[in-house]
């Protein structure tokens, strides 16, 4: 069923992203990384595989119902609201941010690292307490934000191509293009990603990774200009083209989600079997 022009009347009317990856993006990068996570801290997410990756989709399901505008602004950070690229000098930290934009701008623009950041200290406080209900919950909801913080169009406040006559690029990316080939991109990565391995600086690894990844926000508007030519942009012959040009990235920017989400799991589990 070819849902666009509802959803991207819902975009062109909303303020902020509707939507991150698809649902089976996101579900694809939970199980990837469930596999990554090194002994002993793996029986804790591959006992629940099938749980976390249902709780991975519901930060867009159940949680914006519950929350709606408060939710989200958890999925993404306008970065180019703020400063020029590669935005050296942005606040790293949630308190640092708010004292120098005030605490409505930074919440407006977005909020997903600091919410990362967040889960990430109630994981590691799950795995030391053993309270196995919750480490699903926020492991599973920790993969939804660490995919969000990895999908180009969420660090953008050009996130729908709605400033460079790209609109409705974000939903034609996720649902026609990503969730119509995910099987293509599971084949592509299973079996070939490295294993998680502690971090020693969660944070920086946020940060760094927003530096590469912002670049593609210009080579997904690229590519979308080029496959459209004189072509609407709902025609398989856009989406072809789309795929060809794209398929490379989204495969590196799904598979890096899966390790960095892997990573912040068995950082949490590690400093919880060290803490006192």
């Amino acid at each position: 069923m070819r849902r666009a022009p509802f959803l991207l009347l819902l975009l062109l009317v909303a303020p902020v992203p509707v939507f991150g990856w698809s649902a089976r993006a996101h579900r694809l990068v939970t199980d990837l990384a469930v596999d990554l996570v090194p002994a002993p801290c793996a029986e804790h997410f591959r006992t629940a595989r099938a749980e976390l990756m249902q709780r991975s989709v519901e930060p867009d399901t159940v949680l914006r119902d519950r929350d709606g505008q408060r939710e989200a602004v958890r999925h993404f950070i306008d970065l180019d609201a703020y400063m020029p690229y590669p935005f050296s000098g942005f606040p790293r930290t949630y308190r640092e941010a708010v004292a120098r934009y005030d605490h409505r701008t930074v919440n407006a623009r977005g909020v997903v690292p600091w919410v990362i950041l967040r889960l990430r200290r109630q994981l590691r406080e799950d795995l030391r307490t053993h309270n196995r209900d919750a480490i699903v919950r926020d492991a599973g909801y920790l993969s939804h934000y660490v995919a969000d913080a990895h999908q180009p169009l969420h660090l953008t406040v050009n996130h729908d191509g709605q400033r460079t006559s790209n609109d409705g690029v974000h939903l034609r990316l996720e649902l026609d293009i990503v969730d119509a080939r995910i099987e293509s991109y599971e084949a592509a990565l299973r079996g070939h990603l490295p294993n998680a391995k502690p971090l020693h600086d969660v944070r920086s690894v946020i940060f760094a990774d927003f530096v590469t990844t912002y670049p593609l926000v210009d080579t997904i508007m690229q590519a979308d200009r080029a496959a459209a030519g004189s072509l609407w942009r709902y025609s398989p012959f856009y989406y072809r083209r789309m795929d060809a040009a794209l398929h490379s990235t989204i495969e590196r920017q799904l598979g890096r989600a899966a390790v960095v989400l892997a990573s912040i799991w068995t950082t949490a589990c590690v400093e919880a079997h060290d803490a006192p």
